[in-house]
């Protein structure tokens, strides 16, 4: 059983998903990251100043988990490293350059959580993907696990 989860992104979808997940799962330790410290500090401070996800009832849950077994941090490599489970929840924006510009979706944000996750995963873990994806993508990361040097990991 998963113990330790880890969700890198925070935005619309991984903040509000993964404090659902803490509120129904108590004792799951989950711990949200990004490498950006305005974005981290404005989901730990609590006040009248809009979160960066929105949900109804986000702000009632956060205030239940917080001091429980939620968690938000800038120590992406670190947590990766003890989590069982990784979920990948980056921001998807639409290219503003070259092909696709304007329609097609930005990976990097993706193939860099990816490499992160080759980088520090220190056990056998499990990646998920939670956000909307052109279709193949999943078959993109598993191309970068697979070429990893890293022989802990497993795609499931």
């Amino acid at each position: 059983m998963a113990r330790n989860i880890c969700c890198i992104g925070t935005d619309y979808v991984g903040g509000p998903s993964m404090a659902a997940m803490s509120d129904y799962c108590p004792r799951v330790d989950i711990h949200v990251v990004d490498k950006d410290q305005k974005c981290i500090d404005s989901w730990n401070v609590l006040n009248d100043e809009p979160l960066p996800g929105y949900e109804r009832v986000l702000q009632n849950v956060l205030e239940r988990i917080r001091s429980r077994n939620h968690h938000f941090s800038t120590d992406v490599m670190g947590l990766i490293s003890t989590a069982d489970v990784i979920f990948i929840a980056e921001n998807t924006p639409n290219q503003d350059r070259g092909h696709g510009a304007g329609a097609a979706s930005d990976l990097s944000c993706i193939e860099k959580a990816s490499s992160q996750i080759t980088q520090s995963a220190s056990r056998s873990s499990i990646q998920m993907e939670r956000l909307t994806l052109p279709v193949r993508t999943a078959a993109g990361l598993g191309k970068i696990f697979r070429h990893s040097k890293n022989s802990s990991l497993e795609i499931l």
